[in-house]
């Protein structure tokens, strides 16, 4: 037995002393121990034993604190590359969807909040704050709450082209909060007993939850109902909008729409072709074959309103009464 393994075993001894010359000693003999497996008089010191836990457990914790592996990974691709898709496809619904002002505003909300948790996350797992678990928690929730949004409005609009982002955020949501629940990673970072909710992210998930649900109400009641009062105002500035931004769209290879404009409860949309495309027909039952088929949201709620629609292009003109489109659907579609 080494004079090293049976110093090991004094530390924890009540008995032990120590004197400059010779280190640890027993204060029985005044001498360095000399014992061989056992010692006889040997009595555990329950304080060293508890502080060599300690110890192990600061060496271990050490090594798992460091944002590496999983860890990095979630915060760098699932948070911070997330956050940059979830800004870029807002901001394009933003410019591109035809809502009222309310609704903008309650978007640029939206992506502000989720750009903001997305930073303050990493950072805060990278400074260690008590609240960085949370900020986690909250980017998640902000990511389960927008496919929730998705899964209403895909039931709205009968669109079944979202099932795969919802599902996709339900999946993402459901995997990292497990992991943030699990993770030693994540554990050794941020130890549970230091952690804390603070009034930040408790303000930005009570308002995102606000606005989630004041959104979910408003499409199910504007293409549901056919309330648009809390998405646009009203039909008629649905449509409006609408319409104006459809103006410069390309219908097809060669045609595109030069004007599109409302007249009392007729929709007229202008087409005109490219300068080398000499010959165009507007084709009446292939339109309303399109129409039928190719589902759009815009147009059914229209005809569902009473709406005509005319198709202008040069002297030539098809119009489109809700009647023909409802005996349409049931040509097409059964």
């Amino acid at each position: 037995m080494t004079n090293a393994e049976r110093c090991a075993i004094c530390k924890m001894c009540t008995k032990r002393s120590f004197t400059p010359e010779q280190g640890i000693v027993c204060s029985l003999t005044g001498a360095k121990p000399t014992f061989e497996g056992e010692c006889p008089e040997y009595a555990v010191d329950e304080s060293q034993v508890q502080l060599a836990k300690v110890l192990e457990q600061n060496v271990e914790r050490a090594v798992d604190e460091r944002v590496n592996g999983w860890l990095a990974f979630f915060l760098w691709v699932g948070v911070g590359f997330g956050a940059t898709i979830s800004f870029f496809s807002i901001l394009t619904a933003m410019f591109a969807e035809t809502f009222g002002w309310i609704v903008t505003s309650c978007q640029f909300v939206l992506i502000t909040a989720i750009v903001l948790v997305a930073v303050l996350t990493i950072v805060g797992f990278y400074r260690r704050w008590p609240n960085a678990v949370a900020l986690a928690k909250t980017y998640i929730a902000l990511i389960f709450m927008d496919g929730l949004l998705s899964a209403v409005i895909g039931f709205v609009l009968e669109d079944g082209s979202m099932a795969f982002g919802t599902i996709r955020s339900f999946v993402w949501s459901a995997v990292w909060f497990t992991y943030l629940l699990c993770s030693a990673k994540v554990e050794g970072r941020i130890p549970s007993e230091s952690r804390r909710w603070r009034g930040l992210e408790k303000t930005i998930l009570s308002v995102a939850a606000s606005i989630y649900l004041y959104l979910g109400i408003a499409f199910y009641m504007a293409f549901g109902a056919g309330n648009f009062t809390l998405l646009s105002g009203s039909l008629e500035n649905f449509i409006q909008a609408s319409l104006d931004n459809a103006i410069g769209e390309q219908v097809d290879f060669n045609t595109y729409i030069s004007n599109a404009y409302l007249d009392n409860e007729e929709i007229v949309f202008e087409y005109t072709t490219s300068d080398d495309f000499w010959y165009y027909e507007i084709d009446e039952e292939a339109i309303l074959r399109a129409l039928t088929m190719e589902k759009d949201v815009f147009v059914d709620t229209c005809f569902k309103n009473g709406y005509t629609i005319t198709y202008l292009l040069g002297s030539e003109s098809v119009s489109i009464t809700p009647e023909e489109y409802a005996n349409a659907q049931k040509v097409y579609l059964h």
